[in-house]
């Protein structure tokens, strides 16, 4: 066994970042659809162009929408994340790449310091933190310019942040949360379910001032981005206009569980004043739906998390689809088809095959956690408490392997206390 701690960490941040690296170098992808979007706008800002639409809202044309005028369509964290670097290096997809690959070597470094907290054994961290340092599509996810890397590193920070009940540690755990939220709009709540479960032992008292802390520095961190858009629509959104959208998107006539490409005619209906107009109309036709059709709105549910949890190849599809447009070019951040092949799908068996081994290891673990038979694992759910929630969100919403992205590490915690307790002799390595 490495006995030095230090020791494990520095490997497997080797590890977690050479491979990260050799993919990023490896494989250049140019930007399309949503990574088209992120560039354009982390673009727009450095060139102190502001955070402006592109003509469209939620990818969709509006004639009430000019380009150029300053949007809140999206959560501006990973737009303003890569305006930040840009500053510095000029417009780069590399250097946004490369970003990533360092985010999410961090982020496994974090995560075994979560895990440490979650297990009574030393084996099953410094596993878990191995097996998402090669975590396939992990890896892949670096290479796109996604708001994903960046979004799990932010949630592993402030969670390992609550794991104190100091002061400070919530003090940096509310900030690190505010930049979470404005990066996507529902990272917060996370942080109260963390902060509920670690403080309450310690008393309500205790509980509520470390929740007010945490809620009053992520507050302080939103609110100047919700007072721009107040100063620009004349109403508040507090983080971003696509609420609604993403809400209706779910709640159609034509929802099966995943994004509904194409929306009710009633939500491409002309004059709107600006772009909370349009998210308040939009959120009011999933709402009156919902109350429409509420067998339909729960029965949806079951697709909704089977379309989270069934794939986790989608970084490799999308670098597919990144690395024709970096040969063909690309216009608009339209996506070129993939002609697929046998390559194509052997590097998507590897993926997916990866994937629904941790995935069977977790509901193994799941099963033998519930029954008593892995001790010292976890004792406070958190780990399944953070599934949970994001489930949720993907029941209020609509279900897509990527969202699932931050929960990963999780997975592979509860995997790994399974291959410890039936492999233990042959990991000692370790």
């Amino acid at each position: 066994m490495i006995r030095d701690d230090r020791s494990f960490v520095v490997l497997v941040f080797a590890i977690a970042l050479g491979l990260r690296l050799l993919w990023v170098l490896a494989v250049p992808v140019a930007p399309v659809s949503d990574m088209a979007f992120y560039y354009e706008q982390g673009r727009s800002i450095a060139s102190g162009e502001g955070y402006v639409s592109n003509g469209a809202v939620n990818g969709y044309v509006y004639p009430d929408y000019p380009a150029g005028a300053p949007t809140a369509d999206r959560p501006v964290g990973y737009s303003g994340f890569l305006a930040l670097l840009f500053l510095v290096t000029g417009p780069s997809v590399l250097v946004g790449t490369v970003a990533n690959a360092v985010l999410g070597a961090l982020g496994v470094v974090v995560f075994y310091g979560i895990a440490l907290r979650l297990s009574s054994d030393l084996l099953v961290p410094r596993l878990a933190a191995i097996l998402l340092a090669v975590f396939p599509n992990q890896i892949a996810y670096c290479g796109l310019l996604s708001d994903s890397v960046l979004f799990q590193f932010l949630l592993l920070v402030g969670c390992y942040l609550l794991l104190s009940s100091s002061v400070t540690r919530a003090l940096l755990s509310g900030i690190v949360f505010g930049l979470a939220t404005l990066t996507r709009a529902y990272a917060f709540p996370l942080a109260l379910v963390w902060g509920g479960v670690l403080w309450r032992q310690r008393g309500w008292r205790n509980a509520v001032a470390n929740l007010g802390i945490v809620t009053l520095m992520a507050g302080l961190v939103v609110v100047p981005w919700a007072i721009r858009n107040h100063r620009v629509f004349g109403d508040w959104a507090f983080v971003s206009t696509n609420l609604g959208h993403n809400l209706l998107a779910g709640h159609n006539d034509r929802c099966h569980g995943q994004w509904t490409p194409k929306l009710p005619p009633a939500a491409y209906a002309p004059g709107f004043e600006n772009e909370i107009e349009r998210d308040h109309a939009l959120r009011r036709l999933a709402l009156e739906y919902m109350v429409r059709h509420p067998v339909r709105t729960i029965a949806v549910s079951v697709p909704k998390v089977f379309y989270l949890y069934a794939d986790d190849a989608d970084g490799l599809r999308w670098t597919f689809k990144g690395w024709l447009a970096s040969r063909q070019g690309v216009r608009d951040g339209v996506p070129p088809a993939v002609a697929y092949g046998p390559g194509h799908y052997g590097a998507m068996a590897v993926f997916e095959g990866y994937y629904l081994l941790v995935f069977a290891g977790f509901l193994v673990g799941l099963i033998s956690r519930i029954r008593g038979r892995l001790e010292g694992l976890d004792p406070q759910g958190l780990g399944l408490w953070t599934i949970g929630y994001f489930t949720t969100i993907a029941i209020v919403f609509f279900g897509m392997s990527r969202f699932h992205f931050p929960v990963v590490p999780f997975f592979c915690l509860y995997a790994a206390a399974v291959l410890v307790q039936r492999f233990r002799s042959r990991l000692e390595l370790l």
